[in-house]
């Protein structure tokens, strides 16, 4: 029964935190008035359906205040994890990687000069 206990308790505290989360993003993505998000899910290595239904819940909530979220950060072994789910994200191994996309879209470039 304390397992169990404890399971449930983990479960709210993660649910509660995870509110907080989106919120605080949602708060500053409106303050700033944000056309991106990148989220970094570089220290996962797989995703459970709880963190997954989350992440959607941010780029569903970033959506409908105008701010795209890039998921970045994403190795092969999440890609592979994600890949078994119902989720759908476009993602990228590398920040870098996002900011380009971003700076295409715009039309803006870096070049070398000598």
């Amino acid at each position: 029964m304390g397992f169990s206990t404890r399971h449930t308790y983990f479960r709210k505290s993660h649910k509660r935190a995870c509110r907080r989360l989106l919120e605080t993003i949602l708060k500053k993505c409106v303050e700033e008035r944000a056309e991106f998000f990148l989220l970094d899910l570089s220290s996962l290595s797989k995703i459970d359906e709880s963190s997954g239904y989350y992440i959607n819940k941010i780029g569903q909530s970033l959506r409908l205040i105008g701010t795209e979220c890039f998921v970045v950060g994403v190795s092969p072994s999440l890609a592979s994890s994600i890949s078994k789910s119902n989720f759908h994200w476009t993602t990228y191994l590398h920040v870098q990687q996002a900011i380009q996309e971003i700076m295409t879209r715009r039309g803006v470039s870096f070049s070398y000069i000598p």
